[in-house]
């Protein structure tokens, strides 16, 4: 069932879009990024996590809201949050979205678990090692914010450039889908090289493999599902990896 829409409606989606991307910028509060300061800065343990929050922070309002003004030119929504902002019923909407979402968390899950098991040895004598992000931010910004500007912003400027192109069918939606996968793997390459001085072939290899492919069925689930199911599928993806790494 299609959602009326306005600009009001608009402004209210990207306000709150906003707000729920930095909540999770915010958890990163919780993430030991002082581990990473360089030799001969002295800020203290909590102004350094504060500096680092501010490109996600500038990246989080732009991609949402160039996503909020691109997305109803794609046929990509945040159908969700955009019933509850208008007022019509939520359930049908959740349901069609939280089995997929169910469905490829565990998918990613399995592919975080690998990566993990086969990864741990890498980064043994690594500042790795002991860079431990704790759940919630794990949930948080990576669950939402990075749904948010991967998805969001990224895929829907994707998929309108190719729009505007005149491609047509699913084509545009593929490929938007994989382009954002794509730098959304690469943009974890900065962390890998601040983590490990000089990261081996087939840790970079691993890295981009390992976030390409759950970044691409999110992508997938955005497109046929909406933003909140790629948002749960990404939580519910690092909530399982998580509670399997307690298990094992």
């Amino acid at each position: 069932m299609a959602i009326q829409s306005d600009r009001s409606t608009e402004r209210r989606l990207f306000i709150t879009l906003a707000t729920v991307g930095l909540i999770g910028c915010a958890s990163l509060l919780l993430a030991p990024f002082e581990l990473l300061q360089p030799p001969g800065l002295n800020y203290s343990l909590l102004a350094f996590r504060a500096l680092s929050l501010i490109n996600p922070i500038i990246l989080l309002l732009v991609f949402a809201g160039v996503g909020t003004w691109l997305a109803p030119r794609t046929g990509l929504d945040a159908p969700l949050i955009r019933a509850w902002l208008v007022g019509q019923p939520l359930t049908q909407i959740f349901r069609r979205q939280v089995i997929p979402a169910l469905a490829v968390g565990a998918a990613v899950a399995v592919v975080l678990v690998s990566f993990s098991a086969i990864s741990a040895p890498w980064f043994a004598n690594t500042i790795a090692a002991k860079f431990d992000i704790p759940l919630l931010p794990r949930l948080l910004y990576g669950g939402a914010t990075e749904e948010i500007l991967c998805r969001w912003g990224l895929m829907t400027i994707f998929v309108w450039l190719l729009l505007k192109t005149r491609a047509n069918g699913i084509f545009p939606y593929i490929a938007g889908a994989t382009a954002a996968a794509l730098l959304f793997a690469a943009g974890h390459l900065p962390m890998l090289f601040l983590l490990v001085e000089t990261p081996k072939a087939v840790m970079i290899a691993a890295i981009i493999f390992g976030n390409f492919l759950p970044g691409f069925l999110f992508g997938l689930l955005f497109w046929k599902r909406g933003l909140e199911s790629a948002i749960m599928a990404h939580a519910i993806a690092h909530f399982l990896a998580w509670t399997g790494s307690l298990i094992a």
